[in-house]
């Protein structure tokens, strides 16, 4: 009996884990055409629930979080000064003359 679950076990890790691999989820964005999509790499269990790694596939690339994008600056063309960031898609657009506060939503301002 203790061979059997040892066995049921030691297959069903492997399993377990072949399935998180694979766990995606995709779609395109009916206002722009672009395709999307989340892939979950990596899925372990520890006690107290799961921990995934995951990545996205969104504008061309592929990104483990946003937060981790490169910044890209649109100078203006009079003084050089920074008009906009773009943090993974993310436009800033400056809201304060001297450049100092850049404005995605209202709640997100750097």
């Amino acid at each position: 009996m203790t061979k059997r679950f040892a066995l049921i076990r030691l297959i069903s890790i492997p399993l377990t884990i072949f399935v998180f691999c694979f766990a995606a989820q995709a779609a395109v964005d009916p206002t722009d055409g672009s395709y999307r999509t989340s892939v979950v790499d990596l899925s372990v269990k520890v006690p107290g629930g799961m921990v995934s790694w995951s990545r996205n596939y969104e504008r061309n690339a592929w990104q483990f979080t946003p937060a981790w994008a490169k910044l890209k600056f649109t100078l203006d063309d009079l003084d050089g000064s920074v008009l906009r960031i773009d943090r993974a898609g993310d436009e800033y657009e400056k809201i304060a003359s001297d450049g100092s506060l850049f404005r995605f939503d209202a709640r997100m301002t750097i």
